[in-house]
């Protein structure tokens, strides 16, 4: 049973846990790698300086949240930082070629209206242009996010 309001949160709790990730150490770092690390300067301490890393008509797509334009990133900050708390973020692995960058990544937080903690896994895909973030793809376990947060189960092992 999914509460409309919950589920928004969770899903964009999901877009933001993909954007929220570090380089691991020993990966291959991408040709702009100061745009990659701005990004995830920007996300980690919600100081979001989007003219600096992210195109202005940037693109980012999931199964649930679509959006373009710097305004998109600022309601996804918005919501998942006012829905979860304690937001820890591991990136499990990556490939870069070329303009393309994929991040595969596992996130814990609390939900802040059930005080669950919750564990997803995602994998994002980046296409930069001009030293700048245009588009990002994601998928992640929304269904696990969803059963952990209404005590159904599931651990975002996805």
């Amino acid at each position: 049973m999914y509460k409309r309001p919950i589920t928004l949160a969770c899903f964009l709790l999901a877009s933001l846990l993909a954007s929220v990730l570090t380089i691991p150490a020993g990966a291959d770092a991408p040709s702009d790698n100061a745009v990659i690390n701005a990004w995830l300067e920007a996300w980690n301490t919600g100081a979001v300086d989007f003219d600096s890393f992210l195109t202005e008509d940037v693109s980012f797509r999931d199964p649930f949240y679509s959006k373009t334009g710097h305004q998109g990133y600022s309601d996804l900050v918005t919501i998942a930082r006012s829905s979860f708390k304690d937001i820890d973020f591991t990136a499990d692995d990556m490939i870069v070629d070329g303009d393309r960058c994929a991040l595969s990544w596992t996130v814990s937080a609390t939900h802040v209206g059930s005080g669950k903690a919750v564990r997803v896994r995602g994998i994002s895909i980046l296409r930069l242009e001009g030293g700048k973030i245009a588009d990002e793809w994601r998928v992640y376990d929304g269904a696990g996010l969803m059963r952990q947060i209404n005590g159904d189960g599931g651990d975002g092992g996805g």
